[in-house]
């Protein structure tokens, strides 16, 4: 959701265990797919281990305890868009 608010569209994996490599070629295609590491240690691992399958990804890493929902809450979403360099 909090994406949507910031205007950027999104994707979202239902849980750090439920990435499926199937689903890989359809952010192929795109430029650049932003991979959003939630702070903690399980979102990070998911989004190393996914960017090494996505040659055109970008990884942006939140701030320890933090997911985008929060930090829209906390710093709203302009912030969110300056986190990706838009």
């Amino acid at each position: 959701m909090a994406w949507a608010v910031a205007g950027v569209p999104a994707a979202g994996i239902p849980g750090t265990g439920s990435w499926r490599d199937y689903w890989a070629p359809a952010f192929r295609g795109y430029r650049t797919v932003y991979l959003i590491a939630e702070g903690d240690e399980a979102g990070r691992n998911l989004m190393n281990d996914l960017g090494a399958k996505l040659p055109n990804k970008q990884i942006v890493r939140l701030p320890d305890g933090q997911d985008s929902n929060s930090l829209l809450l906390a710093e709203g979403p302009a912030r969110l868009r300056e986190r990706l360099g838009i």
